[in-house]
């Protein structure tokens, strides 16, 4: 899990937080790692109750200062190398909660394979550096036509910084285009 629901905040959870939250705020001793599931997989007792713990000490904050929970764990910023690695999880979250897109692999089966096989795809980047946004779109009216979609081939290495919160974050590109996130999905090229 790379978000909690707190009192109807959406806190985005990369793994450097989740893990400082139970290696240096709860003492856990048994923590493995961050756990990445596929979905036939059953999650381990560990990570649920793993995911229990960090979920009331985030409940704790949020009711000890409300606007410093706001600030220090529903908004972020992450820039440079950070933004690069949590692009994909951050976009993924964002389209299971909200529905407007989907992330896909644009590589052929082959393609996918000698990555895997050569170790260029990461926890953070399963898809490798490059992968695509598919954005729905309304239906025509007055048509049986399927809605089409638009597809955003992003490069994760070309991610210069995210700024915002789960619900509205802008992600900014080298060549300064932006992808906004929030209601709906906005590209900005210059």
């Amino acid at each position: 899990m790379s978000y909690f629901k707190v009192e109807n905040q959406l806190v985005y959870m990369p793994e450097e937080k989740y893990s400082h939250i139970l290696i240096q705020e709860l003492n856990v001793s048994d923590y493995q790692g961050y756990y990445i599931m596929t979905n036939s997989e059953k999650k381990p007792s560990d990570q649920i109750r793993h995911e229990a713990m960090v979920y009331d000490f985030l409940k704790s904050l949020y009711e000890s200062d409300r606007e410093l929970f706001l600030r220090q764990w529903v908004r972020f910023e992450l820039a440079g190398e950070n933004a690069q690695n949590n692009i994909w999880h951050l976009l993924y979250d964002y389209c299971l909660c909200y529905g407007h897109a989907l992330l896909s692999d644009p590589r052929s089966d082959h393609k996918q394979m000698m990555d895997d096989l050569m170790g260029n795809t990461t926890q953070s980047l399963p898809t490798g550096n490059i992968f695509s946004l598919l954005i729905r779109t309304k239906p025509y009216k007055f048509t049986l036509k399927k809605a089409p979609k638009v597809r955003i081939l992003i490069d994760a290495e070309k991610a210069v910084k995210i700024v915002g919160q789960l619900s509205n974050f802008a992600i900014y590109f080298e060549n300064n285009s932006v992808i906004s996130c929030s209601d709906n999905i906005t590209v900005k090229l210059f």
